[in-house]
């Protein structure tokens, strides 16, 4: 994205004192700063003089007033009371009989500001508007801005008539005037309970010269700092400049955040210059809206490379659920999807993900999918017969970016792994009856392929890369059973040793419902040093004993402390995705397609050796 577009906030946001609001503009270098109100008096409120005061204090600044807020047409048509509700007008104090002087003394304000902008309404809301009743205050305010060469810049406003990107369209196109304007607010659509629609956005676009930012969170109903909240930004502003087609306007920070609003205004502005100076975000679609997915978006809206495109699930139910909370497309159909995308996440039960992954390459998308890649042979045949899988098929490890895992790999990376003679390895997560109800694909033998592959498979997966490809691996006996969970198809309990390279290999993974905290256990141990993790996934390092320098791959990865919610390694696994994508260069700790085959085969291995008891 080229960086034409120009950041303000309104001053009144950060402070109602000007001096510390221009201090905070010099302090973020920026040039522009728009208007409303000067010590809780709305500039409309003010004498001519006051204002010329203002003016030059801004000037002698260096800034450029980018627009005066005005509340104009922000009351009752002819001074009636048709609209009784309180409303927020910033300090602007109404006399009846004075609104014809009003229009006049906003646009001399803007004269002695020096902006070509003043924003305007549509009257307070009420039952019956047309469009029509605005016809006599919008020829006056134009034949104005003709006179004093302003332009009008017309809000969507939850208050008032003229509130969605529809109505704006229909009062803006009908009038068709270059005086006439369209202020673009995203966050009042929010406010309201509604989502921005890229249809509307597109044929309201050729009239949009401004755009006021702030965020919301939909589940607490409240603004927050931008970037926080619901409002899929990121994504927003990328299709909004693509609908502007490069053409220049102002982005005007309105936080709206009432707690800590200076703290709000800051943070805004700093999130903001990120995205609107980022050239490129890699463009990611989810297939599948369960739980796993939410760790995807999560992780994708935070980091600011990356922005979510749409969502596809099957259930059309989850599709729109997962849209509303994520503020993205639903898409009808994982072609479709991954016609728009960079990046595919696979987020679907085991044995659907191989015809996905085609899709995916087919279009030439990276895949992102979560592990197992497939649970039967057919489905990996499939796979590699199509081109490019090897470059463009990554498989979701996220544990290997936990802190204590790259602990682990300090002291066996990349040549420690000879001297390992002992491992030792533990998962009991238990899970009760509703974890296979709910959900119908697990525990099935040919949907889910048994816990090795959903709870296991991270284990066996950091103990593999503990050692190069081509390293020997023996199954030397494995034990599997039903603990707990007598209805299910596949096991709740297996047990197994390995032999790789030297190094015996005793491990037990577990779902039965039993009466303990969950946990994992990993000891890896050579003559000289050992280390012990646990944790929930192995977030924590229990012991360490020896000590040796990083390699110089696992130095340049950034360390992740796991939190409760098990999603900083899906952040560092979306980071260092799109750092692949837009590079080519791909980080150590990701799964390679190598990777995710060679653990699924020693799954097979374990399963044709397992013995039910």
């Amino acid at each position: 994205m080229k960086n034409n577009q120009t950041i303000a906030f309104i001053s009144d946001e950060f402070s109602a004192n000007l001096d510390e609001a221009i201090k905070c503009a010099k302090s973020h270098q920026l040039s522009l700063i728009e208007l409303r109100s000067i010590n809780k008096i709305n500039l409309l409120n003010l004498s001519l003089k006051e204002i010329r005061e203002i003016a030059k204090k801004i000037h002698d600044s260096g800034l450029i007033v980018a627009s005066f807020a005005s509340p104009l047409l922000k009351w009752n048509p002819d001074g009636s009371s048709k609209h009784t509700a309180k409303v927020n007008t910033h300090g602007y104090q109404q006399k009846d009989g004075e609104n014809y002087d009003l229009l006049e003394k906003a646009f001399v304000i803007a004269e002695i500001l020096q902006t070509k902008y003043i924003r305007i309404f549509s009257y307070l809301k009420y039952a019956g508007f047309r469009y029509s009743d605005l016809d006599g205050d919008l020829a006056k305010l134009i034949q104005l801005a003709e006179k004093y060469n302003k332009i009008l810049l017309l809000e969507n406003e939850p208050a008032c008539n003229i509130d969605t990107l529809s109505s704006q369209f229909e009062l803006i196109s009908a009038w068709d005037h270059p005086r006439l304007r369209v202020l673009l607010d995203i966050g009042n659509i929010y406010q309201m309970g509604e989502q921005l629609l890229y249809a509307d956005l597109d044929r309201l676009a050729p009239y949009i010269s401004y755009a006021h930012i702030k965020d919301f969170d939909i589940t607490k109903s409240t603004y927050v700092t931008v970037g926080e909240g619901s409002i899929n930004y990121k994504r927003h502003l990328t299709t909004l400049k693509d609908a502007l087609q490069d053409r220049k306007i102002v982005f005007s920070l309105e936080t709206h955040v009432k707690s800590n609003s200076q703290e709000a205004t800051n943070s805004s502005i700093k999130y903001l210059k990120k995205v609107l100076t980022t050239n490129r975000r890699v463009r990611y679609g989810i297939v599948g809206c369960g739980n796993i997915a939410k760790r995807h978006a999560r992780s994708i809206v935070k980091d600011l490379n990356s922005e979510l495109v749409g969502v596809f699930d099957i259930e059309v139910s989850k599709t729109k659920k997962f849209q509303g909370e994520w503020d993205t497309v639903a898409y009808a159909d994982q072609y479709s999807l991954s016609k728009d995308v960079d990046v595919l996440c696979i987020c679907t039960p085991h044995d659907i993900r191989a015809n996905i992954i085609a899709v995916g390459l087919t279009e030439n998308c990276f895949v992102l999918c979560e592990k197992p890649l497939y649970i039967k042979q057919s489905d990996f045949d499939s796979i590699v017969n199509l081109p490019n899988h090897q470059e463009k098929v990554t498989c979701v490890f996220q544990n290997r970016f936990n802190e204590a895992v790259q602990e682990l790999y300090e002291q066996f990376i990349p040549d420690g792994w000879q001297d390992i003679k002992y491992i030792s390895g533990r998962v009991c997560w238990p899970r009760d009856e509703q974890y296979y109800s709910a959900n119908s694909w697990k525990g099935k033998i040919a949907s889910e392929g048994g816990i090795l592959y959903n709870q296991g498979i991270h284990m066996l997966d950091i103990i593999l890369s503990l050692f190069p490809h081509d390293t020997s691996i023996s199954v030397l006996s494995a034990i599997k059973r039903k603990i707990f969970h007598k209805d299910i198809e596949t096991e709740d309990s297996i047990v197994c040793q390995l032999l790789v390279n030297q190094a015996l290999v005793s491990l037990e993974i577990t779902t039965a419902n039993i009466p303990v905290k969950p946990e994992t256990y990993l000891l890896v141990a050579s003559p000289k040093k050992s280390v012990k993790l646990g944790g929930y996934a192995l977030n924590k390092v229990e012991e360490k004993v020896g000590n040796r320098e990083a390699s110089e791959e696992l130095k340049n990865t950034p360390k992740f402390a796991l939190n409760s919610g098990n999603c900083c390694g899906h952040e560092s696994v979306i980071y260092y995705m799109s750092q692949y994508v837009e590079t080519g260069n791909k980080n150590i700790l990701l799964g390679d397609f190598s990777s995710a085959v060679r653990v699924n085969k020693l799954i097979e291995e374990i399963y044709q050796k397992s013995k039910d008891c």
